[in-house]
């Protein structure tokens, strides 16, 4: 794979990477230029970016393989499968928080993750702390949330009750005929954060560094 990185960059700037240092996890920044329309067909491989894309923005693609995003970029078409099409991006399952306070973003898309793997949840109870529709607290809350979800599992779309764009157009409409309900409370998060293990030699140590990556932060 990486003695032919070389090779693949090429190739990526004749695609129309803009220069050498054009590479990141947020192609979807409207810094970045690079920002996806609702409905738009993609053909991205990274999981933070594929679940970010097909939930806030309601643009379509899959969680290919490294290299078929290449090809199909090149090519200009991409397979019309999973989550491109309308049966695709139906959710199996009802996932319904029933919680206190806005739980923490990673926290709950780990649990999410967990529990649905790779299918497709219909999240209902964010809106009583989040609002209706999107709005910067809100899309901040949402990535960081998705890419926890696609760490975790391996999700590629949710849909929020009165938040996301298809959800707030279709509603209930996009749940599958035959779905699972499930539902996160407090005891399940408490009990998932607990089960994290702490990985310092000595617990009690106060930290001296903090290192940020990306993709799950925004500016804000």
């Amino acid at each position: 794979m990486f003695q032919d990185q070389g090779g693949f960059e090429d190739r990526m700037r004749q695609l129309g990477l803009r220069d050498e240092n054009a590479f990141t996890c947020t192609p979807y920044f409207p810094e970045v230029g690079n920002n996806p329309r609702r409905g738009q067909v993609l053909a991205w491989s990274e999981s933070s970016c594929v679940i970010f894309v097909n939930s806030v923005l309601g643009a379509k693609t899959n969680r290919n393989a490294v290299i078929l995003d290449l090809l199909s970029n090149i090519l200009g078409k991409t397979p019309l499968t999973g989550l491109l099409t309308e049966a695709g991006r139906r959710a199996s399952c009802l996932i319904k928080l029933k919680t206190s306070d806005l739980p923490d973003p990673q926290l709950l898309g780990g649990a999410i993750g967990k529990k649905v793997v790779d299918e497709v949840p219909f999240i209902v109870g964010l809106d009583r702390f989040l609002g209706s529709g999107l709005n910067e607290r809100t899309v901040d809350y949402l990535k960081e949330m998705g890419a926890a979800c696609a760490a975790i599992g391996a999700v590629g779309l949710y849909h929020v009750e009165n938040i996301t764009p298809e959800a707030v157009g279709l509603g209930a409409k996009l749940l599958a005929r035959h779905y699972e309900t499930q539902v996160i409370d407090e005891i399940e998060l408490k009990r998932l954060s607990s089960s994290y293990p702490v990985m310092w030699k000595r617990k009690s140590a106060q930290p001296k560094r903090c290192l940020i990556g990306c993709p799950h932060l925004s500016l804000r």
